[in-house]
């Protein structure tokens, strides 16, 4: 894939160029979903970072991702 980087502040970002999508499908997915762009959220402490909890704990950093149906 390619795409530009960008550091918000709060998270870094790759938003993947449009002509080279990518598409995601299968697995407990009922839909095919096209990949638009990867955030990573991270924290200056390796205990805090993540945006969520996984059975009540933090982590020091998290991916996400922004699809399009």
């Amino acid at each position: 894939v390619s795409g530009t980087m960008y550091n918000t502040g709060r998270h870094v970002s790759l938003r993947l160029d449009k002509e080279h999508l990518v598409n995601i499908s299968g697995g407990p997915m009922t839909y095919s979903h096209r990949l638009e762009e990867i955030r990573l959220h991270f924290g200056s402490e390796d205990s805090q970072g993540s945006e969520h909890l996984l059975n009540g704990q933090a982590f020091s950093g998290e991916v996400g991702r922004s699809s399009d149906y």
